[in-house]
């Protein structure tokens, strides 16, 4: 793919434009009629673009080298999306598809038209909690949530003096669209959904040392006190938070890896602050030691 320059209009033309495209995009027509003008600015882990196509397939990479973490939103103008998952389903005027890089869906771009792009790398942590590859996408019809996110986006796109605290600002705009677009596509209660997408988070975070339940929150973009609500019957997010440290310290006790292996160094792959936290853990739910249960099970 031709490299990427940030702010700089570029124009990607019949085959040749394809082929620099690398991949990216397919076009619905004959190659020699295919057009695509893309801009496209960074702040951050953010990146908002502009494109304006024939008609064409979009696979949504990044602009940048692809992340596996990274969500995109796209934003139709005057054009018609259609999202090919098991189901056709158009993107209403004025919504938006939202999807995770690691499992892209196929859209259709039906008509000539124009999109505005947003893809974050970081900020949004819960979006590999919400796709997966039955679920690749979401498609959010239009709210004044949304309107707010578009708004912002053309905000950053349009800014002279670019920081971080925009950055911030539109992933915590798009979180938050996300969940509340996750949380209406299901049946579940909203608490059950929030349950859901946060174990998912708890479990793939669990293991950092300063990782705590507000930073749970923060993911979700909720507030501390509903997402302790939603995990009331759980005991807590923070009690869940250490029970997988400890089932993980369990593991790694009971198995070949815990050979010639300290138990502080154990407790710091686990998540615990030191090896005293790790005990008690492993005692209140257990009730033996780390020695005990490593000579038992290890």
């Amino acid at each position: 793919m031709r490299e990427w320059t940030e702010g700089v209009q570029q124009d990607f033309l019949g085959p040749g434009g394809l082929a620099e495209l690398g991949g990216l995009v397919s076009p619905l027509a004959e190659a020699g009629s295919f057009a695509l003008r893309m801009k496209s600015v960074a702040v951050g882990g953010l990146y908002v673009s502009y494109v304006a196509a024939s008609p064409c397939y979009l696979s949504g990479q990044t602009v940048s080298a692809s992340v596996d973490r990274a969500l995109h939103m796209v934003f139709p103008f005057d054009t018609q999306l259609v999202v090919e998952d098991f189901i056709d389903q158009g993107v209403p005027v004025g919504g938006l598809v939202a999807f995770g890089e690691a499992n892209l869906p196929r859209i259709r771009m039906e008509s000539a038209g124009r999109v505005l792009v947003v893809s974050m790398t970081e900020g949004v942590r819960s979006s590999g909690a919400i796709f997966s590859k039955e679920s690749p996408s979401l498609v959010i019809s239009s709210s004044p949530s949304v309107a707010v996110v578009r708004a912002v986006a053309e905000l950053v796109f349009r800014s002279e003096e670019r920081d971080a605290a925009m950055s911030e600002i539109l992933a915590g705009v798009c979180g938050m669209v996300l969940l509340d677009a996750y949380i209406a596509s299901e049946a579940e209660p909203r608490d059950d959904k929030l349950v859901v997408v946060g174990l998912r988070i708890i479990a793939e975070e669990f293991r950092r040392k300063d990782f705590k339940a507000r930073n749970v929150a923060e993911a979700l973009g909720i507030s501390l006190r509903v997402l302790q609500r939603a995990f009331a019957d759980r005991g807590g997010v923070t009690n869940v938070i250490r029970t997988y440290r400890t089932q993980e310290a369990l593991r790694i006790l009971g198995s070949d890896a815990a050979n010639g292996v300290s138990f502080d160094a154990i407790a710091r792959k686990s998540g615990f602050a030191d090896g005293r936290a790790m005990r008690k853990a492993i005692a209140d739910s257990t009730g033996m030691l780390p020695n005990q249960y490593r000579k038992n099970f290890g």
